[in-house]
């Protein structure tokens, strides 16, 4: 007879970060590269707020609190990250790099936020990086002295929708109010080369950032760029609609790819800001191939995405299969 033992929380999600650990390239890539984490849902559950989640049940899975306390605990014996406070779910934080970056990372997940479809956008109430965290947001980005302010977070900030129907209130289109004090602050004091970094929705966009008197093709009313990233390998977010259909019902979507898997890189300098998109062959073989996508920049002092003619990234070394890459042999020379 075997017999199930029923695990904590905290030793479930031990045991997951452990079997996620026996994958030997996650295990190279912590090795050959610095971290800078910050969580999102999975690490807890799909679609997770402060006090609860889509797919957390109470009634057989426990009290939200318990979970969430093992989550967060295994998150951080597991993963490198200099927490302002583990004892708490505190993990938003600010890294500088000398004159040129202030590094904003911010919790738009655990820290405050409400249930997703809780209310109307505009309440007041509903709150995503709640009072202390978006104070402490917008006292850096007042006192910053660096070229460039990026914010590091997890959903996407620009607004996006098709026949005037919102497509994800996960997103700060579900929690307008709170992204209208942020973006009031930010023309209210004059906060320029902004650039928001975006992950969660496992597919590739760069955005403007409009406000109400945003326009294309004069590139005004934009608040600054924002780049998401698509997943390494997990599957896309099916929005329901093409790309094109997308960038045709929002005027300050320049660039978006809802099939690829792959990763960018930022390259930035102290005239402009650049996001190279590389995409993976076939994502199921470990030694794939991959093959240079898009690139956009944007201008110091600009605010609006720019398409570049090529990639300005170096990714480093080429590994012992070089010769499956053969459109970046020119990265490496």
């Amino acid at each position: 007879m075997i017999q199930l033992m029923k695990l904590s929380a905290l030793e479930d999600y031990r045991l997951r970060y452990s079997h996620y650990r026996l994958d030997s390239d996650l295990r190279d890539l912590h090795q050959q590269f610095p971290f800078i984490n910050i969580w999102d849902d999975h690490e807890t559950a799909n679609d997770s707020y402060i006090d609860g989640a889509d797919n957390h049940d109470p009634a057989t899975e426990g009290a939200w609190a318990d979970r969430k306390a093992g989550a967060t605990q295994a998150y951080h014996e597991w993963l490198p990250i200099r927490s302002p406070n583990p004892a708490n779910t505190q993990i938003y934080r600010k890294f500088a790099w000398g004159e040129l970056i202030d590094l904003h990372m911010l919790d738009t997940r655990l820290e405050a936020r409400v249930i997703q479809d809780g209310g109307a956008a505009s309440d007041p109430n509903r709150p995503l990086l709640g009072a202390t965290q978006l104070n402490w947001l917008t006292n850096n980005l007042q006192t910053s002295t660096a070229r460039w302010n990026i914010l590091g977070q997890q959903v996407m900030m620009a607004p996006l929708a098709v026949f005037g129907q919102i497509l994800n209130s996960d997103q700060w289109d579900g929690y307008a109010y709170e992204r209208d004090q942020l973006y009031n602050f930010i023309t209210t004091n004059s906060v320029d080369n902004l650039v928001v970094l975006t992950g969660d929705i496992h597919t590739s966009w760069v955005n403007d950032i409009p406000l109400n008197n945003y326009d294309n093709s004069s590139c005004t009313g934009s608040l600054g760029v924002e780049f998401v990233v698509t997943s390494v390998t997990s599957t896309s977010f099916n929005l329901g609609f093409a790309s094109s259909v997308i960038e045709l019902a929002n005027a300050h979507v320049q660039y978006a790819d809802l099939q690829q898997r792959g990763y960018m890189i930022l390259d930035v300098n102290k005239t402009r800001v650049q996001g190279d998109y590389y995409y993976m062959n076939d994502v199921e073989s470990p030694t794939p191939g991959e093959y240079y996508g898009t690139s956009y920049f944007v201008n110091d002092t600009e605010k609006c995405a720019n398409e570049a003619t090529t990639f300005s990234s170096n990714p480093g070394p080429l590994p012992v299969y070089a010769p499956q890459y053969p459109n970046r042999q020119s990265c490496w020379a």
